[in-house]
């Protein structure tokens, strides 16, 4: 198998931004304009994508529209990255248009995640080209006062390095606080924070394996298409989103569901290992709850699984390549990638 890295990002690299799915741009400018700022504050230069600010209906184009602005960065030789200005619910109406031949010739930095997940494992399938859930530009690069200086850390481990990102530390504190973007309450005052209690290990043991994954609901728009991973040997990322109600978590029952079709498509007997992410929305009780759904259903298997590590819809935010090979050892509570994603 053939692994397709793009090159790293330095100081002047061009990011395109685009808007595959939710046209948030275009209902929050301000704090688009935000992120845009932050980002040209890390060194980077920024190209928006033709329809990155465009809205139509609850959406930020037709699927043609939105496609051509990632297949126009990917011909583009000057842009170095695709940033995703936010997720959605119909990145999977793009699968069929992008060019994914272009993306193994010229392969670029792919960036973002929730919704992204549906692009990230196509561009796997297709051409194995590594790309990298994390943060999007309407979400943590957007966030006040500035960028969580976690999020910010491993954004710059994993895209401004050729060396492997290394072990993976849990952050300080997080938060999964929602203040209003319409109204300018985001800009009022810094969310606030909880104390990071760490990881939970589900299962005990070693594993290593190429990690594949992502937003749960997102990743099985896939099941059933051409563009479904081999997740063989692999160890499983799985965040779990946000419910359908603003500011609330993906109910449990969901979460069920969704988890009896990873068993019921076989991944969860095929794969190496498993890292879920902290969830978002989730009270101490539901929490708990989570916990107990998790060991009932990865706990008759022998490989590690490990849980609340800083990764889907809570921050801080890990940025981690898609398609590296990474290892989990819970004597020494270890999670470490060990494979770059970048290259000169």
């Amino acid at each position: 198998m053939k692994i397709i890295k793009p090159k790293k990002l330095s100081k002047g690299s061009v990011i395109g931004i685009v808007t595959p799915s939710a046209p948030l741009p275009a209902i929050v400018p301000n704090r688009y304009e935000r992120g845009l700022e932050n980002l040209r504050k890390l060194g980077l230069r920024i190209i928006e994508g033709k329809y990155a600010r465009s809205i139509n209906g609850y959406l930020s184009g037709t699927p043609e529209q939105r496609a051509s602005d990632i297949n126009s960065f990917l011909h583009n030789s000057d842009v170095d990255g695709i940033l995703c200005s936010i997720g959605g619910f119909h990145y999977n109406q793009l699968l069929n248009l992008i060019d994914y031949d272009q993306a193994y010739k010229t392969p670029k930095v792919f960036l973002g995640f929730s919704d992204a997940t549906v692009l990230q494992l196509a561009f796997w399938t297709r051409c194995h080209l590594v790309t990298f859930s994390g943060p999007a530009c309407l979400t943590q690069f957007a966030d006040y006062p500035q960028i969580d200086a976690y999020t910010e850390e491993y954004f710059k481990k994993a895209l401004f390095s050729t060396e492997p990102i290394g072990e993976i530390k849990p952050s300080k504190e997080w938060t999964d606080e929602l203040l209003d973007w319409t109204t300018g309450e985001d800009v009022s005052r810094r969310r606030k924070y909880k104390l990071n209690k760490g990881w939970k290990w589900i299962n005990e043991g070693k594993a290593s394996g190429r990690l594949l994954g992502g937003c749960l609901s997102s990743m099985l728009h896939l099941a059933g298409t051409t563009y479904w991973p081999d997740f063989t040997d692999c160890l499983l990322l799985i965040d779990i989103p946000e419910g359908h109600k603003l500011g609330q978590g993906m109910p449990l029952f969901e979460v069920e569901m969704h988890i009896a079709d990873l068993e019921n498509l076989a991944v969860l007997d095929s794969i190496a290992g498993a890292i879920i992410g902290r969830p978002y929305g989730y009270s101490d009780k539901e929490h708990q709850a989570l916990y107990k759904l998790i060991r009932d259903t990865f706990g008759k298997r022998e490989y590690p699984v490990l849980m609340d590590i800083d990764y889907g819809h809570t921050d801080p935010l890990l940025t981690i390549p898609l398609g590296v090979f990474a290892k989990l050892d819970s004597e020494n509570s270890l999670f470490e990638i060990t494979e770059a994603g970048v290259c000169d």
